[in-house]
Formats: C-alpha cells, structure tokens, sequence
C-alpha cells in the first residue's frame, strides 16, 4: 500500500511538471503582435526619402517575423542634363547651334518605389532598454520609373527677333517589378514603458537600384513593446 502510495505521488508529481513545463514552454512560444512606423533617408538612390511600416510578431526569446512595407521617391536617374549629341533625335552638329544644356522638361522627373518584405527575425537584449532586432528576407520591388527621349528646338524668327535655340526632354512612365533581398539592422531604446524608438541602418539587394539608408520610427503596440524590454 505504502509502496503504490509513493508510486501514485510520483506520477501525479511528474503529470503536474510536465503540464507546468507545457505551460511554460506555450507562453514562451506566444506571439505578440506589434507595429512600428519610421521615416527613411536614403543614402543610395540619392535624395530620397521613404515611409515605412512594419507588421511583427514575436515571442519571448524574440523570435519574430513580419511584413515591411516601404515607398519612397527620387530625381530620376535616367534625366541626363547634358545628354550626348547622339541621344538628342534631331540634332545635326554640322548645321544646328551648339546648346548649353537642357532648357524644358515635359513630363515629371521623378521615380517612385515600393518595396514589400517578408522577413524573419531575431532579437539580442543589450540591456534593459536597449535590444538589437536582425531581420532579413526577401523583397518585391515595384518601380514606376521615367524614361526620356530628347529633341533639338532651333531657333525661329519673331517680330521681335528670335527664339534661341534650346533642347527638350520627354518623359514616360515605365512600372515593373523585380524580387529583392532586404537587411535591416534594428535598434529599439526604451525611454520609458510607453515609448520606444527604433533606428535600423537598412540595405535592399537587387539588379535594378541597391537601396540603402537609414529609419528612424516608433515601436507601438503595449503588450509588444512589454514582451520586448519585461521579460
């Protein structure tokens, strides 16, 4: 009796530690969904800005993944301000006037982008407010970009003289898409337990533009930015 009265407790001590290790391991697993909004400045396109936001999850251990979504803007990089004689379509050295340049632009001067990323993540707490997130994963890229073509203006007879001759470039729109890979090295620092900011140097790899800058944004979420810096 004595003897099925231990082995009874011992079952029921090991059915209860096995539950409290299932519990514990499925709150360790548990994922916490959080966003953070940040403003890009480019390094690579030059003179460019983007707006970002990020959709994450991640569990105790700061295991992660999500979604980052991107769109910025730059000078084109096809507009040539001096293009070469042979771009220009009508322009016969032999006879025309020389240019000092590029006089009219017809159509906009902009490119546009999104990138769109899938990533996995990982987490490393330096301290209690400073944790560093490494997240990579492939990206698709839509580009709307401009193409020009350029045209000799010569010069023409007024009432009160002439025009000087000028050449002008005219552009269009090509949009296609291309698939990426994105590397973001994320710092988030906790001012306090409602406000955390986020700094990631970020680099996106692909045979269209290498992108490359910097985000500085803020983490919201309460339970997220708790599961980040209180455990």
């Amino acid at each position: 009796m004595k003897k099925s009265l231990i082995t009874l407790m011992f079952i029921v001590g090991m059915c209860l530690s096995a539950q409290e290790n299932y519990v514990s391991t499925k709150k360790e697993n548990n994922l916490v969904f959080g966003t953070n909004l940040s403003i890009g400045h480019m390094i690579m396109p030059n003179k460019s800005m983007s707006l970002n936001l990020g959709l994450e999850f991640k569990n105790k251990s700061l295991f992660g993944f999500g979604l980052l979504f991107s769109s910025g803007s730059n000078e084109s990089s096809n507009l040539k301000k001096n293009p070469p004689l042979e771009d220009i379509e009508n322009y016969n050295p032999n006879t025309d006037d020389p240019f000092s340049g590029l006089k009219y632009i017809d159509g906009s001067t902009t490119d546009r982008w999104m990138m769109n990323t899938f990533y996995l993540s990982k987490g490393y707490k330096l301290n209690m407010n400073m944790i560093v997130d490494i997240q990579a994963g492939p990206s698709l890229n839509i580009y709307r970009k401009q193409k020009f073509t350029y045209r000799y203006n010569p010069p023409f007879g007024t009432f009160s003289g002439s025009t000087p001759s000028s050449f002008f470039a005219k552009g269009s729109e090509s949009k296609f898409s291309i698939i990426g890979l994105n590397l973001k090295v994320c710092i988030y620092y906790s001012l306090n337990t409602n406000t955390v900011i986020s700094l990631a140097p970020f680099i996106n790899f692909n045979k269209e533009t290498k992108v490359f800058g910097l985000q500085l944004g803020f983490v919201f979420g309460k339970k997220y930015k708790r599961n980040l810096f209180m455990n």
